[in-house]
């Protein structure tokens, strides 16, 4: 299956999970998502739930999905951590670095 047939499936979650080793072989960098905790009062879930919660309420189109999938890419490469609480300030242009890499 290519990229573009799981990210315009219609039940898109699944369509990822049952894909994910092909995933990461073409994004190594969404490995880093995964349990990735955002330690921040306005996220309850880590960055890789919470991309996929993004993915499911989004249109089918290729290009809003693939935007979706990536846009928080440089989290963990990215964050500061004050306290018990993690920034992202600056997150956007990593993950646009880490995604035209």
């Amino acid at each position: 299956m290519r990229l573009y047939d799981i990210l315009i499936s219609q039940d898109i979650i699944n369509s990822i999970n049952n894909n994910l080793e092909y995933i990461l072989e073409l994004i190594p960098e969404i490995k880093s998502m995964i349990g990735f905790d955002h330690m921040h009062p306005h996220h309850h879930l880590d960055v890789w739930n919470h991309t996929l919660l993004a993915l499911s309420i989004s249109e089918p189109n290729f290009d809003i999905r693939l935007s979706l999938l990536l846009h928080d890419i440089g989290k963990p490469f990215s964050y500061q951590q004050d306290g018990n609480i993690r920034h992202f300030k600056g997150h956007p242009n990593k993950s646009a670095e880490i995604s035209f890499d």
